[in-house]
């Protein structure tokens, strides 16, 4: 039994909190609610049987027959899309692919994307792995490949991306994918480099996609 000092009860009876609800009034509005496909979750789909594989998405995205999600996060898995300098591979991501359009199909609309490691020729460390941080002479072809993958998205998949993250779980080190920036580092990277270049590619201030972190 777990006995409460006396101090506590004494502190927790005096407070006797009360919240009032005024259903009228808007203070936030919620863009909505989602799942994620990064990280092999959406390959896991594939793991099922095609009836399991549909199930589960109407209990996902169906309002209906289920939690009605909106929202779906995605990983860019950019060692993948651009392996070596001038190289593209718009094949390797079928999976999350697959996920986007089962969402958008029950009604999802809102579908975000986030960088766990740039490719290993972008960074100081040489592989995907244990951090490592983007060269800045890279700077340039890394907001190149951002701005690529949302409109090739658009074009190969109908997929429209609304939101990128330049980075996963920025300030540490993780023994899978990962890459560590510093404030000054994502500040620099998007005024000099990657808003520049949504603008030169024709996306203006506050339409989509937007940045992310």
């Amino acid at each position: 039994m777990f006995l409460w000092p006396a101090f506590v009860t004494a502190a927790l009876a005096a407070a006797s909190p009360e919240v009032t609800v005024r259903w009228a009034e808007t203070h936030q509005r919620i863009t909505g609610f989602g799942g994620s496909g990064g990280n092999d979750s959406a390959a896991n789909f594939q793991k099922l049987t095609p009836e399991n594989q549909q199930r589960l998405c109407e209990l996902l995205f169906d309002v209906k027959k289920g939690i009605g999600l909106t929202m779906v996060r995605n990983e860019i898995y950019a060692w993948r899309i651009q392996p070596t300098p001038g190289a593209w591979d718009w094949s390797k991501d079928k999976d999350q692919v697959w996920l986007m359009r089962q969402a958008k199909a029950r009604g999802a609309t809102n579908f975000w994307s986030a960088v766990w490691s740039p490719p290993v020729w972008m960074k100081s460390n040489g592989i995907l792995t244990n951090g490592g941080s983007l060269l800045r002479e890279h700077s340039q072809a890394y907001a190149d490949l951002l701005v690529r993958y949302v409109r090739e998205y658009k074009s190969r998949f109908d997929l429209d991306i609304s939101a990128v993250s330049i980075s996963n779980e920025p300030e540490v080190k993780q023994s899978y994918q990962s890459t560590v920036w510093s404030g000054e580092e994502m500040r620099d990277f998007i005024r000099d480099h990657l808003g520049p270049t949504f603008r030169k590619d024709g996306f203006e201030a506050g339409s989509r996609p937007y940045l992310s972190f």
